[in-house]
């Protein structure tokens, strides 16, 4: 409730939020900001809280007005087609959102917020876990990378940037079924690793790199048959046939 936040003292109006020695960095400068905003409102007694959204006339919050506020807000080349692609789960829009904004909850930052955790990539087990070596940087995810590129003659360099890294990778291959497929890899390669490095953390499984590689192509392809007609080409198939699909670069 607002009305536990403050408290008024003759003509002053005092609000009263946590400790500040509870506060860290971060949350600190969100504390000054929120604390400027309120300074500027007057509290009226016996009227009920509410939400209201500022970013339109209705008050009402909507996707469309929180992207545009981003927008506003000094992010006009956020990736929006490609996080909040319908070619993806809303799972994976989510991930993608996580992975562009760097809140992928690897080792270290859980540990800057004081998870007590092992700072370790489950890969490697020799540098430090960070969402640019888990997913590139690590000389083990890199062999994937490195499986689908290598052969292909393929002019494609990793980029920590997601919206660089998928739109560089797009290739027209003259069928719709395998431009699909392989446009998705990237992501597909991103995800399967996500959910490799959560089995080896919290299940203590591991997966061989060719099982890992089989993976992302059947991630991969299941994502393009929900979006486009596969005409008899079948997940088997694109497995058993993808060097002679995709190596004829």
């Amino acid at each position: 409730m607002v009305a536990s936040m403050y408290e008024v003292g003759g003509d002053c109006l005092r609000w009263g939020f946590m400790p500040r020695q509870r506060y860290s960095q971060p949350i600190s400068i969100e504390v000054t900001t929120i604390s400027n905003l309120l300074s500027s409102n007057s509290i009226q007694e016996g009227v009920l809280d509410s939400r209201v959204w500022v970013g339109n006339v209705h008050g009402k919050y909507t996707v469309k007005d929180g992207i545009r506020s981003d927008e506003d807000e000094g992010e006009p080349n956020f990736p929006i087609d490609v996080v909040w692609s319908r070619e993806y789960p809303y799972k994976i829009n989510f991930f993608l959102w996580l992975l562009s904004h760097d809140r992928i909850m690897t080792a270290d930052n859980l540990l800057r917020r004081g998870m007590n955790v092992s700072s370790l990539c489950c890969f490697c087990d020799e540098d430090d876990e960070t969402s640019s070596h888990l997913f590139y940087e690590c000389w083990r995810t890199r062999r994937i990378w490195d499986y689908f590129v290598e052969g292909c003659r393929f002019e494609w360099t990793y980029n920590s940037n997601v919206t660089i890294n998928v739109k560089s990778w797009k290739f027209n291959w003259c069928d719709e079924r395998l431009s699909q497929i392989w446009n998705n890899i990237p992501v597909a390669i991103w995800w399967c690793i996500w959910r490799e490095r959560n089995a080896r953390v919290f299940d203590n499984k591991k997966k061989t790199l060719v099982t890992l590689i089989r993976n992302v192509k059947l991630q991969a392809f299941f994502w393009a048959e929900s979006n486009t007609k596969m005409l008899g080409l079948m997940a088997n198939m694109v497995i058993a046939l993808w060097d002679s699909l995709f190596r004829h670069l």
